[in-house]
């Protein structure tokens, strides 16, 4: 078996990925080829997880690349992490919309800046896919890139690839509803489907004894004192269901959190990301990481990821033909949610198996939820064939549905905005007059 990880060196899913994957027993004999177009870091990434193979007896053998098309070659898996120079585009992103009258509430996945960043991100993926397409066809490509529902469509729509998208947004939410209801991860069972970044909480169940835990978390929500998540917890209030993964995330999709005199962002703490402290943050890891290959520091002085991998199981399912479960995966809606619109891109919880990813199907989504996302689908159709066809014109549609575009003009100003700010970084829009 071959697995191929590009974007090796991110320092938001790489470092985890590299981990989780020497970890496994199963996969000693695996060839391991990392990819990064950052040769300094995909170096440092290389000593590292030889360091891994060698002192955690792993069993894999290991290359690198700055060129993928150099390892692509007979791969089974292809994991992709990858992101155009995130921080300060993301802060563009935001910037952008500022005088042309909207403050988004996070500007990442969802949102005018959902829509910057999937046309940054699409052209790479694209040009993965079409390279996997030509060199190992039948490979998976298991995508953490964001917004991961328009990466999972631009491919499932314009490639031959099989593509299964991947955030660990779900392992957020439960933590959080373990901790507010005094309890281990491991002593509840939750069911919770939508969309990524805008799932919804439909069962929590004790593990042992099957009860149903959902009115005791509603009860906590509702507690004078609880001062967590209350964007999430407002529209539990209104809906009947929990939101996840966070407030920030929840807020892209939404038409409730931009109005630009009522500041509703203040109301539910919604403040913006902090592109500087991550940065930071991510230049002390590979600080770190460079004492560790260079210097022969202890494996310790980088700590243990504690974030779940989601490859593993995919990859005993797909790979090694074990029946797992998997509590979210991205994929085309094939009635797993039945008022959803069919092939639309949703994260439902999935058993993986020899023969395929099989979403759950567990039937309608309630109202008003499922206007919401069936909404949100329509607008990562749109913005996956702008980015894939370099469409002006289909872009401008997806803002025309976006909920916080409130006027034609407007959204015909933020389209020509980000195609001339992020210009570098959109080939696919070379010919597209910019006004």
């Amino acid at each position: 078996m071959k697995i191929v990880v590009i974007g090796a060196g991110s320092a938001d899913f790489g470092m985890g990925n590299l981990a989780a994957l020497m970890r496994c027993r199963k996969l000693q004999g695996v060839h391991l080829a990392l990819v990064d177009i950052d040769e300094q870091r995909l170096r440092l990434v290389e000593g590292l997880a030889r360091r891994y193979n060698a002192e955690w007896s792993s069993g894999l053998s290991i290359a690198a690349s700055i060129d993928r098309r150099q390892v692509l070659g007979e791969a089974d898996f292809v994991i992709v992490s990858v992101a155009v120079d995130r921080e300060e585009r993301w802060r563009h992103d935001f910037e952008v919309t500022l005088p042309l009258g909207l403050r988004q509430p996070y500007a990442e996945n969802g949102g005018p800046g959902g829509m910057a960043h999937s046309l940054r991100n699409i052209p790479i993926l694209m040009g993965i896919a079409r390279d996997m397409e030509e060199l190992c066809p039948g490979a998976w490509m298991l995508s953490y890139t964001n917004p991961v529902p328009r990466m999972v469509r631009a491919v499932d729509q314009f490639s031959s690839i099989r593509i299964v998208g991947l955030c660990p947004g779900f392992y957020i939410v439960e933590q959080q509803i373990a901790q507010v209801l005094g309890r281990s991860a491991e002593q509840i069972g939750i069911v919770g489907a939508g969309l990524n970044h805008f799932g919804w909480v439909l069962d929590i169940r004790d593990t042992t004894t099957g009860e149903d835990l959902y009115p005791a978390f509603r009860e906590a929500a509702r507690r004078p004192d609880a001062s967590w998540s209350p964007l999430s917890r407002a529209l539990l209030q209104r809906t009947g269901y929990f939101p996840y993964p966070s407030d920030d995330h929840v807020a892209e999709y939404l038409n409730l959190c931009h109005h630009p005199d009522r500041k509703p962002w203040e109301r539910w703490g919604l403040h913006q990301y902090n592109y500087q402290a991550h940065v930071s943050g991510r230049d002390s890891l590979w600080d770190r990481i460079r004492t560790v290959v260079e210097e022969g520091a202890d494996l310790d002085l980088i700590g243990d990821s504690a974030e779940r991998e989601m490859t593993i199981p995919l990859i005993l399912g797909l790979g090694f033909g074990e029946e797992v479960t998997m509590p979210a995966v991205n994929i085309p809606n094939d009635g797993h949610l039945t008022n959803l619109q069919v092939g639309g891109v949703v994260e439902v919880p999935a058993l993986i198996n020899g023969h395929g990813v099989h979403g759950t199907v567990l039937g309608e989504l309630p109202e008003p939820i499922a206007g919401w996302c069936n909404l949100q689908i329509s607008i990562c159709n749109l913005v996956a064939e702008a980015g894939v066809a370099g469409s002006r014109e289909k872009a401008l549609q997806a803002l025309l549905l976006d909920p916080m575009v409130n006027d034609i003009v407007q959204a015909e100003e933020i389209v020509d905005a980000y195609l001339r700010i992020h210009a570098d970084y959109l080939p696919q829009f070379v010919d597209v007059e910019r006004s």
